[in-house]
């Protein structure tokens, strides 16, 4: 085989292996099996709609990917697999069964003409489309032979690119004698996008393409996606090998204090000791939202409401003043949501105390401002709102927030119905009835 600096390999055609194959078809009738086992046969589950449909199209696709690839390894005889351009030959390397049985050398010269008429059909498969791409070439030689070979895209080689063969055949064209292509195509933005290649030497930017600024924000949501998956996974698996944050003597005094008071309200149940290590953390860290919000917790288990108040408020000061808490320092918990789930907390802590101490009206008002802060679609705070609102003597305003709650259960119902440990049950939605019923009495 020659080489030269100038030699262009252009893949043509390639054939999955049998092996490879087989794993494929293996890996791909155990995921029907699986997908077929939970929407079909398993009865015990309480999949939603929009689980088993798309499930149905998972299975749909899969049953025509493998025959797919079955034509892929199955087509015999010898094929063209790569064409190697350079400025003085072309060579075609002929493979059958993934070896390589002959190397055709044509001289440039006696090529008379090089001929590429490309095919796309574009493909709807369910709810997605795709480009079935068939190149075919004709190279006629002056001597009056023609050479024809197929050249589709490889089972194999990924590339963002359907019709990548003709892109890698223009950019050597200078090269090939009487150079021409047509495209045959229902589907204008891919001969656009040749023809526009063909005389830039690029494609069409992608935000000028028809539906590009939509692939655009696609791939920009796919990469975020996969950073933050990455990153979560870094987090939480290597989390206790990254170095710590560097905390100075008062502020590593008070996370020991912190902690301490922490398991001592977790782990014993031993509240009195829980407050007492609070208020010495306080001598020397005073101003962390965090140590306020755990002081609240304590008192609404020793019953203290006004105590509880009194420490959510405080809480509730150092959120609005965006002071910088040292727990989340220590934690490396600086998540832009922080601030908005340190309020949550608290004002649901406000309302359940002024709910027990009979303040109905100012428990509805804590509950609005869970409301507005909470980023948790399925919030109970509407339902307590709507309690409050009940025994506050505003029985339209509790029946509207009654059945905001029982709309939120229908769509858990819904959208999370297969999760393992649910959040609402059946009897969830029969308290909220009977409140509704309540109302409407």
């Amino acid at each position: 085989m020659l080489y030269n600096q100038n030699m262009k390999k252009i893949k043509v055609q390639s054939r999955m292996s049998v092996f490879m194959l087989t794993l494929i078809v293996l890996v791909c009738v155990a995921l029907i099996g699986v997908v077929f086992y939970f929407i079909v046969l398993d009865k015990t589950t309480t999949l939603s709609a929009k689980t088993r449909s798309d499930g149905w199209e998972l299975i749909s696709a899969l049953i025509v990917f493998i025959p797919f690839l079955f034509r892929e390894v199955m087509k015999k005889g010898q094929y063209v697999s790569d064409l190697i351009v350079t400025d003085s030959y072309l060579q075609l390397l002929y493979k059958e069964k993934g070896k390589i049985t002959e190397i055709k050398t044509i001289e440039s010269f006696d090529i008379k003409s090089f001929k590429v008429d490309v095919h796309i059909n574009v493909v709807q498969l369910c709810r997605r489309r795709s480009a079935n791409v068939t190149n075919y070439v004709t190279i006629k030689l002056k001597s009056g032979d023609t050479i024809s070979f197929e050249a589709s895209p490889s089972a194999l080689e990924f590339s963002m690119c359907a019709y990548k063969f003709i892109l890698e055949l223009l950019k050597v064209s200078h090269y090939l004698p009487n150079f021409k292509y047509k495209v045959h195509t229902e589907e204008k933005s891919f001969e656009e996008d040749i023809k526009y290649f063909a005389q830039h030497g690029k494609r069409i930017p992608l935000s000028k393409r028809k539906g590009g600024k939509f692939l655009i924000v696609l791939y920009a949501f796919w990469i975020l996606w996969v950073v933050s998956i990455f990153t979560c996974i870094g987090y939480f698996c290597f989390d206790e090998f990254m170095p710590k944050p560097k905390l100075n003597s008062n502020e590593a005094k008070y996370m020991e204090l912190y902690d301490e008071a922490n398991e001592y309200y977790t782990k014993y149940d031993d509240y009195d000791k829980a407050l007492e290590d609070l208020s010495e953390a306080k001598m020397y860290v005073n101003n962390d939202y965090q140590l306020y919000l755990l002081e609240a917790y304590v008192y609404r288990y020793k019953h203290d409401y006004r105590d509880v108040l009194n420490s959510a408020n405080k809480a509730i000061v150092l959120l609005n003043s965006n002071q910088k808490s040292v727990y989340n320092k220590a934690h490396r918990f600086n998540f832009p949501g922080m601030k908005k789930s340190g309020l949550t907390s608290a004002y649901t802590l406000k309302g359940k105390a002024h709910y027990k101490l009979g303040e109905y009206a100012l428990a509805a008002d804590a509950y609005t401002k869970v409301i507005e802060n909470c980023s948790y679609k399925y919030t109970d705070a509407y339902f307590w709102r709507g309690v409050s609102k009940y025994y506050a003597g505003d029985i339209q305003g509790a029946l509207l927030d009654f059945l905001e709650h029982r709309t939120i259960i229908y769509k858990y119902f819904e959208e999370m119905s297969d999760v393992a440990y649910p959040a609402y049950t059946q009897e969830d939605l029969d308290k909220v009835n009977k409140w509704i019923a309540s109302c409407k009495n």
